[in-house]
């Protein structure tokens, strides 16, 4: 990999303008943005203990000698190959994890709703973004498929040995060939199905055999997962484009609108359920805990529901500073505990990092972020995507800056910072973890894995240019400029899912969406 360059000094404006970026990509300030599969796991059945138990230690260590002392793993620096060509293990922990818990040494990292499939954006209806698999420590591209620009809403789910994810084309906020639902094999990357849509696709979600997303034209669309045909269409028009991440749950997805709407389906036929209204237009979609429903709307409004669309409680969040009235909410909440964590996009930079969290029952604030770390010096910025949750670590990717932020479940105070990559001013991609391990990608174009045990980034991989790039290297004079003028590749604005294997997918600017593993599986 590429020496890493000196950064240059950050020269910070008052306010994050959200002006269209390199490639194309334009922020949603723009008036151009108006039955199941098979899932690998283990069960645990009764037995006598006293013959299996040292049969399976015998067994494991025949294994083991084998995989690290006689295969001929492939050794091929940046080489990329299909799953067919890879051995992929079907759960092993980090070391110091026992059973899946989380525990890294004498550090709790345990999961607050752990995500056995990733069949939706981050992970579960919680949006915790945390899984507990293998752990990847030397990373390499397993393959990679071109399905068209992935932007901040295409964010990939992973439902057995499928992949499904949505595409904004050729060109964002054009009509093209490649606006579509797709459908991968997870071993390959080669195409299974393909639903071709009139405008962007954005959001996508599964329940019961059913792949649900979102799109500009203003349709949801359930296709089945098998082949990709209609099971039904819900079509709003045009004007009322719909954004967000589905949540499915309890036999029915939530769906947020550009006109503040938040409607329930029935999965498997489509029929309305409930609908209720929140302020502003719903960017990034709602989350549960299973009882209760928690939506955020641009207005900063956030709307507590029950699982029957009742109102439970309604919250203006603003977070400390000037300038709060403009205060705007993109992102999808996140319920951790007794919480709802919730992302702010405000005017004006800040003292503190914007992050809320509310009550999850009453919906009164329990804290505002609180950078008692002194971690940056009075320019926290917008933040458009979700947290994720560990332990009682909440971590984020940070706008004007190169960082991880690690907050304090409890009390919202900063804790510790890792810089990742390049300087950035926007930041789009919510982080994910996995058995200790963070997940950011950058608008660098790079992929960087922190180790929340000892807060130092584990590994790089760059997947900014395939064309130019495509041993995931990066490439020369990275870090010399601020990523959103670099002319040297694509930036990553989703989110990466995590198989249960441990497989990172993810998706770039450039079009193409990636399966990383580790160079010795």
């Amino acid at each position: 990999m590429a020496q890493r360059q000196t950064r240059p000094t950050l020269r910070l404006t008052p306010q994050d303008s959200d002006k269209a970026r390199r490639h194309g990509y334009v922020s949603f300030y723009s008036e151009a943005r108006g039955r199941r599969g098979d899932i690998a796991g283990f069960e645990r059945r009764p037995g006598p203990a006293r013959i299996l138990l040292p049969a399976l230690g015998v067994a494991v260590i025949a294994v083991s000698i084998w995989w690290f002392a006689w295969r001929d793993a492939d050794q091929d620096v940046g080489e990329i190959i299909t799953l067919d060509d890879a051995t992929i293990p079907t759960l092993i922990l980090p070391a110091g994890v026992e059973g899946g818990d989380g525990l890294i040494g004498e550090t709790s990292f345990e999961c607050v709703e752990t995500a056995v499939e990733w069949s939706t954006f981050q992970g579960g209806p919680a949006r915790t973004g945390c899984a507990s698999t293998a752990v990847i420590s030397d990373p390499r591209i397993l393959w990679q498929a071109e399905v068209g620009i992935q932007g901040w809403l295409n964010n990939p789910i992973v439902v057995g040995n499928s992949v499904f994810v949505s595409s904004a084309g050729v060109a964002q906020f054009v009509d093209d060939r490649r606006d579509a639902i797709y459908a991968l094999d997870l071993r390959t990357g080669r195409e299974i199905w393909y639903y071709q849509a009139e405008k962007d696709v954005n959001g996508i979600g599964y329940l019961d055999g059913v792949v649900v997303a979102t799109g500009d034209e203003g349709r949801i669309w359930a296709l089945s997962a098998h082949d990709g045909s209609p099971m039904w269409v819900v079509d709003f028009g045009r004007e009322i484009p719909t954004y967000s991440n589905p949540l499915t749950i309890n036999g029915m997805v939530v769906i947020g609108d550009d006109s503040g709407r938040v409607t329930a389906f029935d999965i498997d036929d489509g029929t309305k359920l409930w609908q209720q209204e929140v302020t502003g237009a719903v960017r990034g979609g709602a989350a549960s805990d299973g009882e209760s429903i928690y939506v955020a709307g641009e207005g900063h409004e956030v709307l507590a529901l029950d699982m029957s669309g009742k109102v439970l409680w309604r919250t203006e969040v603003s977070g400390r500073g000037e300038g709060l009235e403009g205060t705007r909410v993109f992102a999808t909440p996140t319920v951790a505990g007794d919480l709802v964590i919730v992302t702010l996009v405000r005017e004006n930079v800040s003292a503190e990092p914007a992050v809320v969290a509310l009550d999850r029952l009453t919906g009164e604030i329990a804290w505002q972020a609180v950078d008692v770390a002194g971690l940056k010096t009075g320019n926290w910025a917008n933040i458009r995507s979700s947290v994720a949750v560990a332990g009682d670590v909440v971590v984020l990717g940070e706008a004007y800056s190169d960082s991880l932020v690690a907050l304090d479940l409890q009390t919202g105070q900063t804790r510790w910072s890792v810089a990742a990559g390049s300087y950035c001013l926007p930041h789009w991609p919510s982080p994910a973890i996995t058995g200790g391990q963070v997940i950011l990608a950058r608008e660098d174009g790079g992929l960087y894995a922190i180790s929340l045990a000892d807060k130092s980034v584990v590994w790089e991989i760059y997947l900014g240019n395939y064309r130019a790039q495509p041993a995931g290297n990066f490439p020369p004079g990275f870090g010399e400029e601020f990523c959103e003028q670099s002319e040297s590749g694509f930036a990553i604005l989703s989110s990466p899912a995590i198989t249960p294997e441990g497989i990172i997918i993810v998706g770039t600017l450039e079009g193409f969406i990636y399966a990383i593993g580790d160079r010795s599986w």
